[in-house]
């Protein structure tokens, strides 16, 4: 899920649930700050394709498997 991917202050903000207030400063942030936010796609596009890379998945899969041996 998202929350497996958004690194807090990384590459985006996490807002706790029902946290009015931290969703407002959060979009508020946002739109100061929204240079940020556009030149830093390929950042997170790289950051993703590391984390979930199909090779790295399956690794990480097997060694959970192979505890139950």
């Amino acid at each position: 899920g998202s929350n497996e991917i958004i690194e807090d202050g990384l590459n985006g903000t996490i807002i706790p649930v029902k946290n009015t207030e931290a969703l407002i400063k959060a979009m508020e942030d946002c739109l100061k700050n929204s240079s940020n936010f556009l030149n830093s796609n390929e950042k997170y596009r790289d950051l993703i394709s590391k984390k979930y890379n199909q090779n790295f998945v399956w690794s990480q899969q097997l060694k959970e498997y192979e505890k139950f041996k």
